[in-house]
């Protein structure tokens, strides 16, 4: 849309311009052979100038045509069996994914580490049935949530516009509005970066 108002405004304007100054000299310097060359070299360069922009207006374009952008979601909505937090690309072109951090209690766990999933997925499944117990003690938590995971992501992973990726979930089994919030507030708790970049390269952060 910018790139076309651009076009529609700007390169009209120049290419009137360019024809205007041509026609004026032509009448003023028509017997002036050394003016006349002057001025074709003027012609020229406003071309040139004119065929740059154009070069860097599309480029820019086809940049912001395939900017990506990468969102936190918590989900858990009462229709859906799987609970947890997504990775979601609401931009309009494929993220490439650098690095994905998850940070549990101030302390930075990667998800292209087997180990550091391991760890991350413990401490929060720890902080979900402390969680649970506060609220319903007389339930198992296991039964509830039965299913616990965390989703590895290689470096360079490529994520297309619109589609998300789950980078924590739980499976869950009639869960009570209570239980419901707790698991909430455990997610909230979370902190997770992402790194990623265009398919030109551009980098982006998203930090939650």
């Amino acid at each position: 849309m910018e790139l076309q108002t651009l076009t529609s405004t700007v390169l009209p304007l120049l290419a009137q311009f360019a024809t205007t100054v041509k026609e004026v000299v032509k009448v003023e310097l028509v017997s002036n052979s050394t003016d006349l060359t002057a001025v074709a070299v003027i012609i020229a360069a406003i071309a040139v100038l004119l065929s740059l922009w154009q070069i860097w207006a599309t480029r820019r374009h086809n940049r912001l045509s395939v900017t990506p952008q990468l969102v936190h979601v918590i989900n858990a909505e009462d229709t859906d069996e799987e609970w947890g937090m997504f990775l979601r690309n609401t931009g309009v072109g494929p993220a490439k994914i650098k690095k994905i951090l998850i940070v549990v209690d101030g302390k930075e766990y990667s998800t292209d580490s087997s180990e550091d999933l391991e760890l991350a997925i413990d401490l929060i499944s720890k902080k979900l049935e402390r969680r649970h117990a506060e609220i319903n003690p007389r339930t198992d938590f296991n039964q509830i949530f039965p299913t616990t995971s965390f989703s590895r992501f290689s470096n360079n992973l490529l994520l297309p516009a619109g589609e998300y990726q789950t980078l924590f979930s739980v499976k869950s089994s009639s869960p009570t509005v209570d239980e419901k919030r707790a698991f909430i507030s455990v997610l909230d708790e979370i902190g997770v970066t992402s790194e990623y970049e265009s398919l030109y390269g551009d980098k982006y952060l998203t930090v939650t």
